[in-house]
């Protein structure tokens, strides 16, 4: 009897120790996949970081940009302004031209009419 006890508590620590590795495994392999885990949520973490430096980069780029091309349209509606001021006075001038240039073409022919009237007479 005491020989098949023995038996049963072999069999049973070997049972025991083999629920034992068993366990110890699955412990391993938690751990493992744990740490696997943390590994890649820091990895998402750092390139979620990047890309949100990245777009951080680009905005203050695109702001700049922006800035620029605002200077450079305030200049460009500044000098279209004189532009249309100068071509504004050029009319002017030109109008004042041709209404002196008609002024004195009227008596050139306004005296001739004057002559054929005083030969008539």
């Amino acid at each position: 009897m005491v020989a098949r006890l023995e038996g049963e508590k072999q069999s049973l620590e070997k049972i025991l120790e083999e629920g034992a590795k068993q366990h110890a495994q699955e412990a391993s392999e938690l751990q493992t996949t744990t740490m696997e885990m943390m590994d890649a949520v820091e990895l998402e973490k750092q390139k979620h970081n990047n890309t949100r430096m990245e777009a951080l980069q680009r905005l203050a780029k695109l702001e700049t940009t922006n800035a620029d091309l605002a200077r450079s349209l305030a200049t460009a509606q500044k000098r279209l302004e004189v532009e249309i001021n100068r071509v504004a006075d050029l009319r002017r001038q030109i109008e004042l031209e041709e209404a002196a240039h008609e002024a004195n073409k009227e008596p050139e022919t306004s005296a001739p009419k004057r002559k054929e009237k005083i030969i008539e007479e």
